[in-house]
């Protein structure tokens, strides 16, 4: 009866051994898993504080923007940004359309800076191989212009779309 009190009282100490040790490795992944969590916790407080400083530096930036009277576009912007755009055949056209409109009195071409158009500069109008009259340039844009006729175009015909050439 001793011999088997002892092996209870050696099967009850190795089972309390054992459920130490589970409950210490238990422990170990709570904490494993808590310091996993921290570092994250951590990484986002950086991250966050990041945020927050550039968060500041774009409000500055948009004070300063905002207090700045704007830059007003000019034809040089615009043709600067085109030069980037177009093609070199665009850039080296020297022939387009003539576009009327005859309720408002407006004459566009399809040529502009871009093609060497300035104010002033003279297109010749034509109607198939025919000139039949001749405008000036008023406002050249990047690739159209407003331009104004020199003269009442012989036309025949009261179309609204001519050929236009730069002289």
């Amino acid at each position: 009866m001793a011999d088997k009190n002892k092996i209870r009282l050696v099967v009850g100490l190795v089972s309390i051994i054992v459920a130490f040790i589970c409950v210490i490795g238990i422990f170990y992944f709570v904490v494993e898993d808590q310091k996993v969590d921290l570092t994250k916790i951590d990484n986002l407080e950086t991250q966050l504080s990041d945020f927050k400083i550039i968060h500041e530096q774009t409000e500055e930036e948009l004070q300063t923007l905002q207090k700045a009277p704007p830059k007003p576009i000019t034809l040089q912007d615009i043709l600067k940004e085109s030069k980037k755009i177009y093609s070199q055949d665009e850039k080296n056209r020297k022939e387009g359309y003539l576009w009327i409109d005859q309720k408002a009195s407006t004459f566009i071409v399809t040529l502009g800076a871009l093609n060497g158009l300035k104010p002033g500069s003279r297109l010749g109008v034509y109607e198939g191989d025919k000139k039949v009259g001749q405008v000036v340039v008023e406002t050249p844009l990047d690739v159209t212009s407003y331009v104004q006729p020199v003269d009442q175009f012989s036309s025949a015909s009261n179309q609204n779309y001519f050929r236009v050439v730069k002289e």
